[in-house]
């Protein structure tokens, strides 16, 4: 049985629970069951795919605990060493994050679990993941201090911990250089002046401290240091200090690119006119690569940005950590589109051109969202093979946006205006994408029940065969079970060597050609014996490997005595 190594079911309208079974597909390495409607819990077998990489079930109404080994029959999340992407979030996962989930031998770099109900202190094992780059743990029920030991993640770029229950003060960061994002909003910290070494995080992008009862005022040297570049706001300038206590400010002139969001503070409510810094933040923009300059299109065409009208293949971006925050910087989404235009010219996509536009900040979450745009190359519509390319490249993660967008999901658009075949084709593509997802799930309920009878069969006979490896043959004339020729088998080496007592000298009764002849350990059932034509064992396994390429089959007669010799294989 083949099966794949990468399941991605997105957006699929599956439900249900994830059957226990998906622990016995030991092949796993990319599995992305996000935007459906599964239920249940994770099922620990989980804990077997020794090779997962990626795991995301974002977007679900998974519920319960996260699973974790017992240390002997039990699996759990806490053994895949080899996994990149916990992708957890907006689900219905309760309970503790437990102690042992974490260690250092874990190689994660994204532990996404925002959206959640999960309760309890962040474990201090936490910290012991030094390969993080990416920690949301925000909209959940978690409470206590927030742990020093974050501050040994020094890999860490995007930390999200906003909309908890945290208490006591926040803690020193200053070790996390890299870092990008920090969200701490809304949490019930100790009334405090805003931290001075929020100053010395030189790689600081977005500062969201909405709500944490920070009071007194905001210090001019908050300001001074280069490298705090580009902070939360419309225009990637701004620090996010809404909802607090802070009654003093006074707004700086040497560096006007660094500037403050200070919405419901007593600053702004003090104040007969509203400065800009006590208004709020949009959360959308008109902004398109496409330009303006272009004539209208006509028949639902739109126009590239190269102003050639077509009917372009659509879906929307949606970036879970960007590491940087804001609408009107358009260098940023010049990149992205340079970018994935750079991807379909280097792999010969028939790709014309690529556009962004309809870009968008998630209230609730912050995540990016952005439209983007295919254009066919040298035709007004994609035929459905160009279309499959297209959208594969990013349901499959082939392509991989510039480090600061993070990680991402690609929903497409439905696409109805092939030019294979001639006009709409739309009710093809509803059977396609029907005959599609029904192909899945009859593949997925197939290969489950499939492989876990396969297994359970192996094992039985594996048991049997290392008993007694001819206790299925009946002895008597007139039986079938005896083997017939109808081709050839193939042995391991090792069962080579166990059958012919490791091609001992008491079972070889010839030789001729290449190699020798040895009759097998159970010589005699009925008058027929079984042998193999073997390589001189100085070749060992090689040896063997090269004289099986041969295709060499035989069937002799000898006398009464019918002999059974077939060629040797290899079986990895």
């Amino acid at each position: 049985m083949i099966i794949s190594s990468k399941w991605i079911l997105v957006a699929c309208s599956f439900s249900g629970q994830i059957p226990e079974s998906i622990g016995d597909l030991e092949q796993l390495i990319y599995l992305s069951l996000n935007l459906n409607q599964f239920s249940g819990r994770i099922p620990a077998s989980i804990g077997r795919l020794s090779d997962l990489y990626w795991f995301d079930i974002a977007d679900n109404q998974i519920e319960g605990t996260l699973p974790v080994s017992n240390g002997t029959s039990s699996p759990g999340l806490d053994m895949l060493l080899e996994t990149k992407h916990f992708h957890f979030g907006k689900n219905k996962l309760s309970g503790v994050i437990p102690e042992t989930l974490f260690s250092s031998k874990m190689t994660l770099i994204h532990v996404l679990f925002d959206g959640n109900n999960l309760t309890g202190d962040i474990p201090d094992t936490l910290s012991l993941v030094k390969t993080l780059t990416v920690l949301r743990l925000d909209r959940n029920k978690l409470t206590g201090n927030i742990p020093t030991s974050l501050n040994n993640l020094t890999n860490l770029q995007e930390l999200y911990l906003a909309n908890n229950e945290f208490t006591g003060s926040l803690p020193n960061l200053t070790s996390l250089t890299s870092l990008y994002t920090l969200d701490v909003s809304n949490n019930t910290l100790e009334f405090s002046p805003i931290p001075s070494w929020i100053s010395s995080l030189r790689s600081l992008a977005t500062l969201r401290m909405e709500g944490i009862n920070l009071n007194g005022s905001i210090p001019n040297s908050f300001f001074s240091p280069p490298q705090l570049q580009t902070v939360y706001s419309n225009q990637l300038e701004f620090v996010d200090l809404q909802y607090n206590d802070i009654d003093v400010y006074t707004q700086p002139s040497s560096n006007t690119r660094i500037q403050v969001i200070l919405a419901d503070n007593p600053v702004c409510q003090e104040m007969g006119n509203s400065p800009s810094y006590c208004t709020a933040i949009p959360h959308n923009t008109s902004y398109s690569t496409i330009p303006t300059t272009c004539s209208p299109c006509d028949h639902d065409r739109e126009a590239s940005p190269l102003c050639r009208c077509a009917h372009p293949f659509t879906g929307t971006f949606n970036f879970r950590a960007p590491s940087f925050s804001g609408l009107f910087n358009s260098t940023n989404f010049e990149i992205l589109q340079k970018d994935i235009t750079g991807f379909f010219n280097k792999f010969s996509y028939p790709v014309d051109s690529v556009a962004v536009r309809n870009i968008r900040d998630n209230t609730t979450d912050h995540q990016l969202l952005i439209d983007l745009l295919v254009f066919p190359l040298g035709r007004e519509s994609f035929n459905e093979t160009g279309m499959l390319l297209v959208n594969f490249a990013f349901s499959n993660q082939t392509y991989k946006p510039p480090p600061i967008f993070g990680p991402y999901i690609f929903i497409a658009d439905p696409y109805t205006q092939f030019s294979d075949g001639g006009g709409s084709k739309s009710s093809n593509m509803g059977v396609i994408i029907g005959a599609a997802v029904g192909g899945v799930v009859l593949l997925l309920l197939l290969t489950l029940a499939g492989v876990y009878a396969l297994r359970q069969r192996k094992r039985a006979d594996r048991a049997t065969d290392q008993n007694n490896p001819f206790a299925k043959w009946s002895t008597s004339k007139s039986s079938i079970d005896a083997p017939q020729l109808m081709g050839a088998k193939s042995f391991t080496f090792e069962e080579l060597k166990k059958c012919t007592d490791n091609f001992s000298e008491a079972n070889d009764v010839g030789g001729g050609g290449y190699g020798k002849v040895c009759v097998f350990s159970v010589a005699l059932i009925n008058g027929l014996y079984l042998k193999f034509l073997i390589p001189n064992l100085s070749d060992g396994e090689t040896g063997l490997q090269r004289y099986s390429s041969l295709g060499a089959t035989h069937c002799n007669q000898k006398s009464s005595t019918r002999i059974f010799a077939r060629r040797v294989g290899i079986q990895n």
